[in-house]
């Protein structure tokens, strides 16, 4: 996305390793035969659309369960279940996106920010959780290349 040539085959390779951590019912999972989470699948789904693999029936199978399923509690979620459902658009984007506007409005700070609730983001603090929310916020506007369909 940054204007860099990528060579075919690493990015065959990746494809390859994500879909690897599909555990061909529900979604994605950190690495091969662990447990599929909503963070990685939403996470497995970005990264395949971004290497070019749209559309994948390992995504749309983990964004079927998942958009069902809104997770709340994992401050990673927002982000990359926003980025997953964007890419994929339609339907997945528009029953995801409400429910990642209002959970995250609810959390803001009343000085602005947002500080994670728990896990890596928390301890990151709220510079980083902030930096996030905004990103997750103003997906549909574009502003980064990731963000394009």
């Amino acid at each position: 996305d940054v204007g860099c040539d990528v060579a075919a085959e690493p990015i065959d390779r990746a494809i390859s390793y994500v879909k690897l951590c599909h555990d061909g019912r529900s979604g994605f999972a950190y690495q091969p035969e662990a447990g599929a989470s909503a963070v990685m699948s939403w996470a497995g789904i970005t990264a395949l659309e971004v290497c070019g693999e749209h559309e994948a029936h390992e995504s749309l199978l983990a964004a079927t369960t998942w958009r069902q399923r809104p997770r709340s509690n994992d401050e990673s979620w927002f982000y990359y279940s926003g980025v997953g459902a964007w890419k994929l658009g339609g339907e997945t984007w528009q029953s995801v996106r409400p429910f990642l506007v209002r959970e995250l409005l609810s959390r803001q700070n009343e000085d602005g920010s947002w500080l994670a609730r728990q896990g890596t983001e928390q301890q990151a603090g709220p510079v980083y959780s902030t930096a996030l929310a905004v990103l997750a916020l103003t997906i549909d506007y574009g502003y980064l290349p990731i963000y394009q369909r």
